[in-house]
C-alpha cells in the first residue's frame, strides 16, 4: 500500500512529459500584394510550458499553398515540425448560409410571378378600354353629359391602371436588386463551395515555461493589383497631376481586417529563371525545330473592351477584374458587366477573375464577350512538411524578400508610403491600415501624388484631322517610381478620356496624350488662285496650294507642331516640281512637311505650301 501511494506521489509532482495541446486564432497582420498573389502573414501569441506542445493555429484559407508554407518562431523554444492538415467544419457553416440565401430567392421570385400576373390582368384591362373608346351607334345621338361622362370614366380608369402599373413595376424592380445582391453572396459564398479550413499544427518544445511569438507566412494566387492614374492639367503653364492609386481585389476566402499593406510590382507566380539557348542544327533536307512561343494573335490592338456573364445564366458579372498577365495593367467591370481596356503594343493575355467563379485567360480582341464558370473546386489534399528548426528561422524560407535600397519619397502622397526599390521590381509599403474583403471587388489604395514639370506641345495634322492634340512630355521620369497602368486624364477640369502609361515601351521621354482641345483652332482650304491644271505638250500639269491656319483662342502660349505631306513620286513620268515648303522642315524621303509654331494668346499664323505634279496626259494621276 505504500508503494502505491508512493507512486501516486512521484506522478503528482514529477515534471509532466505527455505531450500539451492548444488551440489559437491567428490574426492577418501583413499582407504583401503581388500582380498575381499575395503573402500573408499571421501572428498569434501564448506560453509555452516546458516539454513538448502541439500548437494548432485554426483557420488558414484552403486557398493558402500549404507546400511552400513557413512559421517562425520568436522565443525560447525549437521548432519540431509543422503539418497543414484540412478542417472541414466552415463547410457547413458556408453551406446553410446559402441554403438561406437560395430559399430567400426563390420566395422572391414567387413575388415576381405574382405582380407579373397581375400587370398582365392591368395591361389586358388596358388594351381592352383603349381598342374600344371609339364611340359607335348607327342613329343614337350621345349628349353632352354622356360624352363627358364617358370621357371622364376612360380618364379616371386609365389612370388607375398606369398608375398600378406603375406601381408594380416599382415593387418588381426592388425585388430584383434584393435578388442581385442576394446572389452576390451566394456568389461571395461559393468561394465556400465544398469548403474547408486548414489547421497548421506546430509542434513544439520548450526548456522551461516562456512567452512564445509564432509568425506564420503562406501564400495564395487569389488576390491582385493594378494600376491606374488620374492626370489631370489645369493650364499648359503649370506642372501635371499624376495621382498613382492601387486597385487591390482578393478572393482567397478570409477578410483582411486592418492590415499592414505592401504593394509589390513583382509576380512570384512567373518563371524567373533564366533560358538556356541550345544548339542549331543545319543539314541538307531537314527541318529545324524550336519550341513554339504563343504570341499575340493581334500585335497592334490598342483597345479592347467586352463583357464579363455567368455561363450558366447569362447574367453579367460586375466588378469583375480583367487584367494583362504579368503586369499592372488591368481595370474592373461596371454594374452591366462591361469593360474597356487599353492595350500596350504587343499586349500579353488577358486574366479574367471574379469571386466565385474560375479564372480565364485569353488573347484579347477588339470586341469580346467572355462566359465564365461557376467555381467547382475540389478539395485541396493534405499536405505535410516535416523538419527541425531554431525558433528564428523559417520553415522553410521561400519567398524571402531581399533587402532593397530604402528611402522616402519626397512627392506628396495619399498615405505615408515608403518606396523600396530592388533590382527587379518596386515595393509600396503603405503605412495607414487596410481593410480588404474577401469579396473580388477592386478597393482604391492611394500611393502617390506627383506634380511633374511637363513640356506641352500641341499637334495636328489638318489633312486627316483638324483638331488639335495636346501632349504633355517628362524627361527624367525614370527618377519616379512609376509602374504601367491606365490612366483617366482631366484637362481643365473636364474629363477627357483614358490612356495607357506604358513606361515598359517609353524610352527617355514619357509622352502623355491628353486629348483634343477646342480652344486650338487649325483650319485648311485651298487657294484657288495657285490650284489650276494645264497641259503643255504632252504632258499635263497639275498646281496645287493650300493655307493653313492656325489660332490660339488660350490665354496662354503654345507650342504646337503642324505635318502635312507632298506626294512622292513612284514612276519615272511623274514628277513633282516647284516645291514651296513655305517655312516647313522638308522631308524629301518621306514627303512630310512639319512646322513649329509658339503663339501668344489670340495669335494667328498662317502658312501656304505649293507643289506642282507632271505627267502624261493620256494617263491619270489622283491628287488630294
Amino acid at each position: 500500500m505504500k508503494t502505491i501511494k508512493l507512486l501516486l506521489l512521484l506522478l503528482i509532482t514529477s515534471p509532466t512529459w505527455a505531450q500539451s495541446k492548444q488551440e489559437l486564432a491567428s490574426k492577418i497582420d501583413n499582407v504583401t500584394v503581388y500582380y498575381d498573389g499575395a503573402r500573408i502573414t499571421r501572428t498569434v501569441k501564448t506560453t509555452l510550458q516546458s516539454g513538448t506542445t502541439e500548437v494548432t493555429l485554426k483557420g488558414i484559407t484552403k486557398f493558402a499553398d500549404v507546400s511552400n508554407l513557413q512559421v517562425k518562431g520568436d522565443g525560447n523554444f525549437t521548432i519540431l515540425k509543422v503539418n497543414a492538415v484540412p478542417n472541414y467544419l466552415r463547410e457547413k457553416e458556408s453551406k446553410t448560409d446559402t441554403e438561406e440565401l437560395i430559399k430567400k430567392n426563390k420566395a422572391l421570385d414567387v413575388k415576381i410571378q405574382d405582380l407579373n400576373l397581375d400587370r398582365n390582368i392591368y395591361q389586358t384591362e388596358r388594351t381592352l378600354i383603349t381598342s374600344n373608346m371609339a364611340i359607335k351607334g348607327n342613329d343614337a345621338v350621345l349628349t353632352v353629359p354622356q360624352l363627358r361622362e364617358m370621357a371622364d370614366f376612360f380618364r379616371l380608369r386609365l389612370t388607375e391602371i398606369d398608375t398600378k402599373i406603375y406601381g408594380i413595376d416599382t415593387e418588381t424592380r426592388k425585388i430584383n436588386e434584393e435578388k442581385n445582391k442576394n446572389q452576390q453572396q451566394i456568389n461571395s459564398l461559393a468561394n465556400y463551395k465544398n469548403d474547408m479550413t486548414y489547421d497548421v499544427i506546430v509542434t513544439v518544445s520548450a526548456k522551461a515555461s516562456t512567452s512564445a511569438n509564432l509568425i506564420l507566412y503562406y501564400y495564395t494566387q487569389k488576390a491582385g493589383w493594378f494600376a491606374t492614374y488620374d492626370v489631370k492639367v489645369n493650364n499648359v503653364s503649370e506642372p501635371l497631376s499624376l495621382n498613382l492609386r492601387a486597385n487591390v481585389m482578393q478572393t482567397s476566402g478570409e477578410d483582411w481586417t486592418n492590415v499592414k499593406l505592401t504593394l509589390s510590382t513583382g509576380s512570384p507566380s512567373i518563371n524567373n529563371a533564366k533560358p538556356e539557348i541550345q544548339p542549331w542544327y543545319l543539314n541538307f533536307g531537314s527541318a529545324t525545330y524550336s519550341t513554339p512561343v504563343r504570341n499575340n494573335p493581334n500585335p497592334g490592338l490598342t483597345n479592347t473592351s467586352g463583357r464579363i456573364t455567368d455561363a450558366n445564366t447569362g447574367e453579367a458579372i460586375p466588378g469583375a477584374t480583367v487584367m494583362i498577365k504579368g503586369t499592372g495593367i488591368g481595370t474592373a467591370t461596371d454594374i452591366n458587366g462591361n469593360f474597356v481596356l487599353t492595350l500596350p503594343p504587343n499586349s500579353g493575355m488577358l486574366v479574367v477573375r471574379s469571386v466565385g467563379f474560375e479564372s480565364v485567360e485569353m488573347w484579347p480582341t477588339a470586341s469580346m464577350n467572355i462566359a465564365v464558370q461557376q467555381s467547382a473546386r475540389e478539395l485541396s489534399t493534405v499536405v505535410v512538411s516535416e523538419s527541425r528548426y531554431e525558433s528564428n528561422d523559417y520553415a522553410p524560407a521561400a519567398y524571402k524578400v531581399s533587402e532593397g535600397k530604402k528611402y522616402k519619397e519626397q512627392a506628396n502622397t495619399n498615405a505615408t508610403t515608403t518606396v523600396v526599390a530592388q533590382p527587379t521590381t518596386y515595393v509600396f509599403e503603405i503605412e495607414e491600415p487596410y481593410t480588404i474583403a474577401s469579396n473580388g471587388k477592386p478597393n482604391n489604395v492611394g500611393i502617390k501624388d506627383y506634380n511633374l514639370n511637363a513640356y506641352y506641345e500641341y499637334y495636328c495634322a489638318p489633312k486627316l484631322d483638324k483638331d488639335a492634340f495636346l501632349t504633355a512630355r517628362i524627361t527624367g521620369w525614370q527618377q519616379f517610381e512609376l509602374v504601367d497602368g491606365e490612366a483617366n486624364v482631366y484637362f481643365e477640369n473636364t474629363y477627357i478620356g483614358k490612356t495607357l502609361l506604358d513606361l515598359t515601351n517609353t524610352q527617355d521621354t514619357l509622352e502623355v496624350s491628353l486629348g483634343r482641345d477646342k480652344s486650338v483652332v487649325v483650319e485648311l482650304k485651298k487657294t484657288q488662285e495657285f490650284t489650276k491644271r494645264q497641259t503643255l505638250g504632252i504632258n499635263n500639269v497639275e498646281k496645287r496650294a493650300w493655307e493653313i491656319t492656325v489660332k490660339n483662342r488660350k490665354k496662354q502660349d503654345i507650342n504646337i507642331v503642324v505635318q502635312d505631306r507632298f506626294p512622292i513620286s513612284q514612276s519615272s513620268d511623274i514628277s513633282v516640281d516647284n516645291v514651296d515648303v513655305a517655312g516647313a522642315e522638308f522631308n524629301k524621303d518621306t514627303g512630310i512637311l512639319t512646322w513649329r509654331m509658339k503663339l501668344t494668346p489670340n495669335e494667328e499664323k498662317k502658312v501656304t505650301p505649293q507643289y506642282s505634279v507632271k505627267y502624261p496626259k493620256n494617263r491619270t494621276v489622283y491628287l488630294e
